[in-house]
């Protein structure tokens, strides 16, 4: 036999299992790329899948306010505003005399006029020696209680309402008014008023007295008169 014979009779013999395993087991399907396991991508969870997500009705949480909150932009509707004007004033009345003390720092006799804390008393009416009116004249003009200027001599009708608010005889609240006021003035350091002296009024031309029998008479050239001076309200 010859080597070839030989070598192809052994090739032959080792072929042949390997034939009857393929006979048995049907095609034979090599390992390749596609039986890698490959992911297939599954679908990813949402982000806001599994979270609580806020409602677009909140109710009452909303801190913006609402008709059922508290809305943070509102300011109360009863706020006190401060007061300006004439009740920013301190008045205090002195009572049974139709007269108060205004700031704690001027007289009132309430719905006329003001009258003078201080007076001038030895002084001359328009009838006397010139330069002796000019002196009470010029106290006059240069009178003032702080704010208040403009003061002057009361006219004949301002004496009166003087006389029937402070004359003890007209007891217009059932006591002697001028005490009362007196009482009130010398507690400010003030000077009181004098029932028993006479007070120029019209200009220096006339004087009256604060009480029962004085009257409002004309002024006479030697006699010397007291001064209280009055200022509008």
């Amino acid at each position: 036999m010859s080597i070839t014979t030989s070598i192809h009779h052994l090739f032959r013999i080792l072929l042949l299992p390997l034939c009857i395993v393929i006979a048995g087991c049907g095609e034979i399907e090599l390992p390749g790329d596609d039986d890698k396991d490959t992911p297939t991508n599954p679908e990813k969870p949402s982000d806001n899948q599994d979270k609580d997500s806020p409602s677009e009705d909140n109710g009452n949480d909303n801190p913006s306010g609402g008709e059922d909150g508290d809305s943070p932009s509102g300011g109360g509707g009863n706020t006190d505003q401060p007061s300006t004007g004439d009740e920013d004033q301190s008045i205090r009345p002195i009572s049974g005399t139709g007269c108060s003390i205004v700031d704690g720092k001027h007289l009132l006799l309430d719905g006329y006029f003001y009258i003078s804390r201080d007076e001038l008393m030895g002084c001359y009416g328009a009838f006397a020696d010139p330069d002796l009116f000019a002196s009470t004249l010029e106290y006059v003009n240069s009178y003032e209680e702080e704010e208040l200027k403009n003061w002057r001599i009361p006219t004949e009708d301002e004496a009166r309402i003087l006389k029937m608010y402070l004359d003890s005889s007209t007891m217009q609240y059932g006591k002697e008014p001028l005490p009362l006021v007196n009482t009130v003035l010398i507690e400010h350091g003030w000077a009181p008023i004098n029932n028993y002296l006479r007070y120029l009024c019209a200009n220096g031309e006339k004087s009256f007295r604060l009480t029962p029998d004085g009257k409002v008479t004309k002024s006479g050239s030697k006699t010397t008169y007291s001064v209280r001076l009055v200022c509008p309200e």
